[in-house]
């Protein structure tokens, strides 16, 4: 494929936040009425 599907889309201060929500222990993945709560 010529042309990427995604490219520099995501600005650096949305990343930052990214990163530190997966440095948690066990950081959540999902949302939605088929994921567990637990």
């Amino acid at each position: 494929m010529k042309y990427p599907l995604m490219r520099n889309n995501i600005t650096r201060e949305d990343l930052d936040v990214v990163i530190e929500h997966l440095k948690q222990d066990d950081p959540i993945l999902t949302n939605g009425p088929n994921a567990p709560s637990n």
